[in-house]
Parts: C-alpha cells; structure tokens; sequence
C-alpha cells in the first residue's frame, strides 16, 4: 500500500521539483483510483470536490409552498382590494414563529416574481403554439 502525503504549499516548499512530485504522487492515486473504480466514478467525485459551495441558506421548499398557497388565499379574500405584503408576512411570522419579517418578505417576493415569470412564458408559449397553425 503506498501512501502519500502533500503539504501546503508556501514559498520555501512551492519549488519546480516539489510540484512535479506532488503532480507525480495525484497522477498515481488517481490511476489506483480508476483501477478500483469506474471512471465515471472518479470524475463524479472530482466534481464533487472541486464543486463551490452554495452561498447561504438552502431553501426550505415546504415553507416555500406553504407562503405560496397562503398569500393565494389571503389575495382570494380581499379580492376586491390589494392585499398588504407587510400585514400578510407579519401575520405569517406570528402564525410559524421562525422567520423574520423581513426574510418572509423577500422571500415572498422572489416567489411571485417567479411563478408570475413562468405564467408569463407560459401564456406566450401557448400564444404561440396557436399562431402557427393554419
């Protein structure tokens, strides 16, 4: 079993001959890595190695529907009227005690303009779809 080691590279350690052995030991592992695994494997993980983590949180997608569905029945209420986003988000904090009013606002936001950008598309696609048949 060989073992390899790589140190961090600083200014006394990053020389021509020292990068040309780590190049050496990575190129000897990965052979021994495909030996054992598929190759498709491999490039799986150095994907998932060299991939960057996301910034932030990740979204909570019940939570995302829950906000969706309630401001729907909220509009469906006052329909005559425009609903108030502030008094919707701060009701809907007191209601799940998690987030803050702020948050549920943006958030809130980025929803609609989400699902109406896809009603959008959709009703052009459909416009579309009809104007081409003879």
């Amino acid at each position: 079993m060989l073992t390899f080691t790589f140190s961090v590279p600083s200014i006394v350690s990053d020389t021509a001959k020292a990068r040309a052995k780590g190049w050496r030991d990575l190129e000897e592992i990965m052979r021994e890595g495909v030996r054992w695994f598929a190759d498709v494997e491999v490039k799986q993980l150095l994907q998932k190695i060299t991939k960057r983590p996301k910034q932030g949180r990740p979204p909570e997608v019940g939570i995302q529907e829950r906000l969706l569905d309630e401001y729907d029945a909220a509009v469906r209420d006052v329909a005559p009227k425009r609903l108030n986003k502030t008094e919707f988000a701060r009701k809907f904090c007191k209601k799940y005690d998690q987030h803050s009013l702020q948050g549920v606002k943006k958030q809130l936001d980025r929803l609609l303009l989400e699902s109406g950008g896809k009603q959008r598309l959709k009703r052009k696609w459909d416009k579309s779809k009809f104007s081409f048949v003879l």
